[in-house]
């Protein structure tokens, strides 16, 4: 057997039965590399070569705190900044590096509105433009707060709004996916499905957090601490699996995002995310007749927030509108007899 050859900070990604290879190394863009692994091979020692040149530069010398340099800096100081979630730290990073890039060495007085709005509509996604504008937003906040401006230049941008998500899971294709698959896929679907929480929460609960009643945890986006019962499906699936780790769901991160796009592919459900899931966990709790003190317990926002996304989280059904028109007839009647 031939020794594999070591290529630091090369990576395999499997997508659709086939292997591709990158060159991933934090702080530097992701890199596709040759499928030939001696031009692989050449390719990461010039990457590395690169990167290390530069690694030994990154010293920050001191910058000037009236520098957009110096803001990021002082932003990244920040208990705000710190808090953000990983999903989100790593696009704001993204950002304040476009940012420094793009405006590093100038004074924070000369990024004007004009300037700010170039910089956001320069992005061709409607996604980028958002971000990037909510980067800046609380960039200009931080010196504005640290008295080196006297406005947001970045207020009331005119960001492109995508439109909400509203698909949801019907029963049957729930149910449908829940059967074909299998392993951590299921158990990852299994947890998304019944406790109404996202994606990137149900992947890292553990069993430590299940006491056979209900699942406690701290939501990673919001830090709100909550304790879930378990809907009897999930309790019962639960018990009957082997705890093979600590994690509910083996997995890596990877594994799971190209295994369960695989599956809703097979089962012709691209139109549907797992996301959605915890949509349709609160349609099928207001459905029940949950209120909706009740349902934000589950789901973990507050009641004013709940209140307020009412609109589009939970999107009226044809089940809750018979129900509304059963209820007034049955108001009618009562009027009626009495």
């Amino acid at each position: 057997m031939c020794a594999q050859i070591r290529m630091r900070y090369v990576v395999p990604h499997t997508k659709r039965g086939r292997v591709y290879w990158y060159w991933q190394r934090k702080g530097f863009p992701l890199t596709k590399l040759s499928d030939d692994e001696g031009e692989r091979y050449l390719k990461q020692l010039e990457l590395n070569a690169a990167a290390d040149g530069a690694a030994r530069q990154r010293v920050k010398p001191s910058v000037a705190p009236d520098l957009v340099w110096g803001v990021i800096r002082s932003y990244e100081e920040t208990e705000r900044y710190k808090r953000l979630a990983p999903g989100t730290k790593k696009y704001y990073d993204r950002f304040l590096r476009d940012i420094g890039r793009t405006f590093g060495d100038l004074p924070i007085t000369q990024v004007t509105r004009q300037v700010a709005i170039r910089f956001v509509e320069s992005y061709e996604a409607k996604s980028a433009q958002q971000n990037a504008g909510k980067v800046l937003y609380n960039l200009f906040d931080e010196a504005w707060y640290r008295g080196l401006i006297e406005g947001n230049p970045a207020s009331k941008l005119r960001r492109p709004a995508d439109r909400p998500r509203d698909a949801m899971w019907s029963e049957e294709d729930a149910d449908r996916y829940a059967a074909a698959a299998t392993g951590s896929l299921r158990t990852f679907f299994m947890l998304c499905r019944y406790t109404a929480q996202r994606p990137g929460d149900c992947l890292q609960m553990t069993w430590r957090q299940y006491n056979g009643t209900t699942i406690k945890l701290r939501q990673t986006k919001t830090k709100t601490l909550l304790e879930v019962p378990c809907h009897r499906a999930l309790r019962d699936y639960l018990d009957g699996l082997e705890r093979v780790a600590v994690q509910i769901v083996p997995h890596k991160g990877h594994e799971i995002r190209d295994g369960q796009l695989a599956l809703r592919r097979q089962l012709n459900l691209e139109h549907l995310q797992m996301r959605d899931l915890r949509r349709t966990a609160m349609v099928n709790m207001a459905e029940a007749g949950a209120r909706l003190v009740e349902i934000a317990a589950v789901s973990g926002h507050t009641i004013e927030r709940t209140r307020r996304i009412l609109e589009t989280y939970i999107p009226r059904t044809k089940t809750m509108a018979v129900a509304a028109i059963a209820k007034w007839e049955e108001n009618e009647k009562s009027r009626k007899k009495s």
